[in-house]
């Protein structure tokens, strides 16, 4: 039945032939990734950098915050700035 469809003197295709021949007239090489692979590895150390900062910086205004609402109160220390409390996440 389906063999009457083709043109005369060719034979039925298998699948996976026919994913090739797609792949080349497309220009792709079978990996959908290709084309983004050299800028992927860039957007994710940009993305490593900015999650990074952003942790470090609520990690230092926590720490500011209970710093400065506790040592005072309790021992009588001194209140700290925002830098000071980042240098004191390094310890």
């Amino acid at each position: 039945m389906f063999r009457s469809m083709l043109p005369s003197g060719s034979r039925p295709r298998h699948p996976v032939e026919v994913a090739f021949s797609c792949q080349s007239i497309t220009g792709g090489t079978g990996k959908p990734e290709d084309s983004k692979e050299p800028r992927n590895w860039i957007v994710r150390v940009v993305k490593f950098v900015v999650f990074a900062a952003l942790i470090i910086t609520v990690l230092s205004l926590v720490l500011m915050r209970l710093w400065n609402w506790l040592t005072p109160v309790i021992f009588g220390w001194h209140v700290i700035k925002f830098w000071p409390s980042g240098r004191v996440l390094d310890f």
